[in-house]
């Protein structure tokens, strides 16, 4: 039985953005991304996060969608791009006060 390389990728990705770490004194998760995928976000983003590397967690582009978020690769042209593209949309829907 062979599984496609989308399917295994999206159960990837789902595996990497849903992982919750508990801090070493057993005090609120934290909630970040400790491994990143490079795959491209086939849903509509609406937003980014960029997070930096602070063990346990890891650099990343966090992607977010209506229903979920995505941690990226920040290395990826793809997601450099996505980034860019956001920003411009922001500054363009953004209304300064006269």
């Amino acid at each position: 039985m062979q599984i496609s390389a989308a399917v295994m990728r999206s159960l990837a990705i789902a595996a990497i953005s849903a992982l919750t770490i508990h801090t070493p004194t057993g005090a609120e998760p934290v909630r970040c991304c400790v491994a990143v995928s490079r795959a491209r976000v086939e849903v509509p983003i609406l937003d980014f996060k960029l997070q930096r590397k602070n063990p346990p967690c890891v650099k990343a582009i966090i992607f977010v969608t209506a229903k979920r978020q995505y941690c990226i690769d920040p290395r990826q042209s793809w997601a450099q791009e996505k980034i860019k593209e956001l920003v411009l949309s922001k500054k363009t829907t953004t209304v300064t006060p006269t």
